[in-house]
């Protein structure tokens, strides 16, 4: 469990079966959809973005794994889980493929001050009502 500035980006690991299941909550406000398609672009054969699904090629140590991740909830109440396939990982390997999904979307980056700063600028404007990411 992360913090920042009293907001917390949380996770739970759970390995059942070929995969390991990460879920992550991300400091809200976020927007799972916009941030993946913002975060997606490179070549689609490492990273790509389609009906609601990011993947990712991820380079653990001498391990790569493919991360699935996907969200649900809502902008203030987000969810994003990450699968690794293959699996079952480890623990450490869990833990570092999260870690870098979080750096990835900056979930643990609590970005209120910032959306309330751009709703005040014209040429932000309109900033989209619940909009984050």
């Amino acid at each position: 469990m992360r913090e920042r500035r009293g907001r917390k980006e949380q996770r739970s690991i759970r390995t059942s079966g070929p995969a390991t299941t990460i879920r992550l909550t991300p400091v809200p406000p976020f927007d799972f959809a916009l941030s993946a398609a913002i975060f997606s672009g490179g070549d689609p054969q490492i990273r790509s973005f389609s009906d609601g699904t990011f993947r990712q090629v991820l380079r653990i140590g001498d391990d790569l794994l493919l991360a699935t991740v996907t969200g649900s909830g809502t902008v203030d109440r987000p969810v994003v889980s990450l699968r690794l396939d293959p699996g079952p990982v480890d623990g450490r390997v869990a833990r570092e493929a999260a870690d870098l999904i979080v750096k990835i979307f900056n979930l643990d980056l609590d970005i209120t001050p910032f959306a309330g700063a751009v709703r005040e600028t014209r040429s932000c404007r309109p900033w989209p009502a619940g909009s984050a990411g």
